[in-house]
């Protein structure tokens, strides 16, 4: 199995189980919230329109 097969199924897991491994309590709760803010900030991101020039950073 490739290296990109194994990551997917790892990531398939933990959405199944909802759980990182070793995190437990208060850490585990501020690592699924961590989860759930960059989960949502990519699901609203704007785009930004792509004039044809050098980007800025």
């Amino acid at each position: 199995m490739s290296a990109a097969a194994c990551r997917a199924m790892e990531e398939a897991a933990r959405a199944l189980t909802d759980a990182v491994p070793a995190l437990v309590g208060d850490e585990a709760m501020a690592e699924r919230e961590r989860l759930r803010r960059e989960d949502e900030l990519k699901a609203t991101a704007q785009r930004q329109l792509d004039l044809g020039g050098k980007p800025w950073a």
